[in-house]
């Protein structure tokens, strides 16, 4: 699907500062898509192919879009003179992406820029020759993306998360937030590779401080309402959502839910306080996005994406709703609103 239109503002939560781990010195003199490099065809605009995983007007694909342009117009290159870009959306269906590259590769793109894993593996098998860009994926070196952070291999590089490593230190803030919790229920996409390693290690920090946890997987929008009915079978305290593309879509409904469930909602997601969750523990994405950009324009000049370092937010944000809080009759410990870089009152 061919994304149209005027862009929203991306929400308020994602526009903060993040900082991030630097690479080193880039090489030159990359071959461009199938052998003319974009910097010997300067009068041509550079052509970005965008790969996207849920519907073209859904917030995550309006914000993450939007991000894009200005990280780009940041860059100092203006659309249409400097580059362009082709969207192709998969509206959450993970099985499109090879039509959908199809496409996109027939336009001879200088780049792909991908926000899932998914997407990244289908990119990766639909061609090795032009250059792949991550938006924020997680664990890139686990999930087979690349063959290490400092040198990735092969043409797949940009951003990654490190919300395999977080996923603890939420729990973490949950247990502080909601000391009488007793039963979560962890939300998951099983077509993310990284989910199932996320979700067995909460899964080990409850049974380590004796808290059952059941397992309630979405890969689909479809899938919410039959997830959501056997959630509310199990009258969960929490619910713990994971980290994924997909399912940063499906938050309003998420939260709806677990609401009308009396749960709380936590998560990575620094936009789910506003949504109506109670506390999220994560990375500005829209920071993330803006600086894949420096990616696009080091290609454009001939880098090679084999020798472009993978990075990572090295700066992370706590934001918590005490108008969540209070519509589920809870209370908030002082001691945790003082560390809290967000309140949403």
């Amino acid at each position: 699907m061919l994304a149209a239109g005027a862009l929203a503002s991306p929400p308020a939560a994602w526009a903060q500062g993040t900082t991030w781990a630097q690479g080193t010195t880039w090489a030159q003199g990359t071959t461009w898509a199938q052998g003319t490099t974009w910097a010997q065809e300067r009068d041509s605009p550079f052509r970005i192919a965008v790969l996207g995983s849920v519907a073209a007007t859904n917030p995550v694909s309006v914000s993450e879009l939007a991000w894009l342009r200005e990280g780009l117009e940041m860059e100092g290159w203006s659309e249409g003179r400097h580059f362009l870009l082709d969207a192709r959306y998969a509206d959450g269906d993970y099985g499109r992406f090879p039509e959908l590259l199809g496409e996109l590769l027939g336009w001879r793109p200088g780049a792909i820029t991908v926000g899932t894993i998914a997407g990244a593996k289908a990119a990766q098998a639909a061609t090795r020759t032009v250059p792949i860009v991550m938006l924020g994926l997680n664990d890139p070196v686990r999930t087979g993306l690349v063959a290490s952070l400092a040198s990735p291999g092969g043409n797949v590089t940009g951003l990654a998360t490190q919300n395999e490593d977080l996923q603890v230190k939420l729990f973490g803030l949950m247990r502080e937030a909601l000391p009488r919790a007793r039963s979560i229920a962890a939300i998951l996409n099983p077509e993310n590779p990284s989910n199932p390693s996320m979700l067995s290690a909460v899964s080990r920090a409850a049974e380590a401080a004796g808290l059952s946890l059941d397992a309630f997987e979405i890969p689909n929008p479809s899938a919410v309402e039959g997830a959501v009915r056997a959630m509310a079978d199990r009258r969960p305290d929490v619910v713990f959502v994971l980290p994924d593309v997909a399912l940063a879509g499906l938050l309003g409904r998420i939260v709806l839910a677990a609401t009308a469930m009396g749960a709380p909602t936590i998560g990575t997601f620094l936009e789910l306080p506003e949504m109506g969750g109670l506390l999220a523990y994560g990375f500005l994405r829209r920071n993330t996005v803006r600086r894949a950009a420096s990616y696009l324009k080091r290609l454009a000049g001939g880098a090679r994406a084999a020798d472009l370092p993978v990075e990572q937010p090295t700066a992370f944000r706590l934001t918590v709703s005490v108008r969540a809080a209070a519509a589920l009759g809870l209370v908030i410990p002082p001691s945790l609103l003082a560390r809290a870089d967000e309140i949403v009152e």
